[in-house]
């Protein structure tokens, strides 16, 4: 789930590069540690849930937030940020290669392995991962994990699809809960879109690259996301990609 700064999402993995950089006499410390590099670097705490806050508390400069906001700007204004987004071109083509990565792992047994399945069932998840409900696929294109492996599986998924209606899609699921994470959302992007639950709604792209539609929402279990690659833009593809978004929210 990329981030920019108008979202920034904080991960426990973190823990475990401070744990092999050094020896702490105590987990105690080890956090304090972690805490004090954080607030170095603005980040979300861990265990500190949503919060929505102003662009300029996210921002690592005045020329982010400029950035930030200039970008939020041309979006409400156009329906989208034209810019050159190679993964469109990604996503519109992995149905040409999906098979292929998914054949070419069928050997692979290992857990921890982060290639490409072609069904949750294959993922040894830490949670119940629902998914997307296959009433709203033309095509399953394949899973695989997404974001850190723990004692009892991972802690999130990514799930690739076609949709008639929209085209190709990601949706991505972590778990909050399980990563011990945080989330700092800019209260300028904002919205509440998706079921009432904080939504940051984003559309980049140009006529050569094609489009990604990308929505993220929150709660305090889940953060989750959808992008679709349409070479198109039209309003409409925004409103089907929010629609859809929903739908997967409310069968979670």
């Amino acid at each position: 789930m990329k981030k920019s700064n108008l979202a920034l999402l904080f991960l426990m993995s973190t823990s475990a590069c401070f744990a092999q950089d050094k020896t702490y006499t105590s987990r105690e410390d080890l956090n304090e540690q972690i805490n004090q590099y954080l607030n170095s670097q603005n980040l979300p705490l861990p265990n500190s849930g949503i919060q929505i806050i102003p662009v300029a508390e996210l921002s690592g400069s005045i020329e982010d937030e400029d950035k930030e906001i200039k970008m939020l700007k041309e979006q409400k204004k156009n329906g989208f940020i034209k810019v050159d987004n190679p993964r469109a071109k990604e996503l519109m083509e992995f149905r040409h290669t999906a098979s292929h990565q998914i054949q070419k792992n069928s050997d692979n047994y290992l857990a921890q392995g982060t290639h490409l399945r072609k069904s949750i069932h294959e993922l040894n998840m830490g949670y119940t991962f629902l998914g997307v409900p296959e009433s709203l696929m033309t095509h399953n294109l394949g899973v695989a994990p997404y974001g850190a492996y723990h004692e009892n599986g991972w802690d999130g998924a990514i799930q690739f699809f076609e949709n008639k209606e929209i085209g190709t899609c990601a949706f991505a699921e972590h778990s909050i809960k399980l990563s011990r994470g945080g989330v700092r959302l800019a209260k300028e992007a904002v919205t509440f879109e998706i079921n009432d639950k904080p939504t940051l709604i984003h559309v980049k792209g140009n006529y050569a690259s094609g489009y990604v539609y990308n929505i993220q929402w929150y709660d305090n279990d889940f953060a989750r996301s959808i992008e679709c690659a349409h070479k198109n833009y039209q309003p409409s593809i925004t409103n089907n990609v929010i629609g859809l978004a929903r739908n997967i929210d409310s069968n979670s």
